[in-house]
Formats: C-alpha cells, structure tokens, sequence
C-alpha cells in the first residue's frame, strides 16, 4: 500500500496505524512535499504507487520537507545523524530520520529529568 494524502487511514507512511507522531511527520512532509511541487497532496501520494510505496524527492525538495517538519515541530533539527542529501531520498527517509531524532532526544529528556530527581 502507498502513501495516502489522508494518512490517518490505513498504513501510514513510515509507520503502521495508531503510529500517530510518525503519521503525523508523514503528513506534514507530504503537504510539504506537495506545496514544493506546486500540486496536490494526492498527486504526490500517486507517486507513491510507482516507487515501492515511497516518494523520492531531491535534495532541495528534501530541505523544504525538512524546514516544514521543524515548523510543525516547533524544534530545530540541529546535529540530527545521516541527515545528509545523501540520505534523505525519500518521504519515508526523512520521517525516519525525523522520527529516530525524536525518540533519542525523548530518552535522553527522560535520562535528564531522572537524574535530576
């Protein structure tokens, strides 16, 4: 199954249903995607079916994806590992590096408030 513009249906790219923070930066990278390109999030999402279910993008395509992520987020992106153009291909890419960001900077919150108390 592809990338759907409603990503809160089905499986969602980069993540499965109930996946809602990865849903979500699929969501958002989508829009973003399509606002890039000048076209519809379900345009975009066609793409999905000839691509293994993904969405390649460039490089500059890539950073916009990025800028909108921070956006949505409210965070900078700073230092994020393999967030290079290199690496970020893809819609999935990108919210997998998006994600794994998160979750290291979740654990490493939850270590710092821990030690606090």
């Amino acid at each position: 199954m592809g990338i759907k513009a409603n990503t809160g249906e089905g499986k969602a790219l980069g993540g499965s249903t109930g996946d809602a923070s990865t849903s979500r930066l699929a969501a958002v990278a989508l829009e973003a995607l399509a606002e890039t390109r000048a076209c519809s999030p379900d345009a975009v999402a066609a793409e999905s079916g000839t691509s293994n279910g993904d969405v390649v993008m460039d490089s500059l395509e890539a950073v916009c994806v990025v800028a909108a992520l921070e956006e949505d987020l409210g965070i900078t992106l700073p230092g994020i590992e393999g967030l290079s153009a290199a690496k970020m291909t893809s819609i999935h890419s990108v919210v997998g590096l998006v994600s794994e960001f998160l979750s290291s900077s979740d654990r490493t919150a939850k270590s710092s408030t821990s030690i606090a108390n």
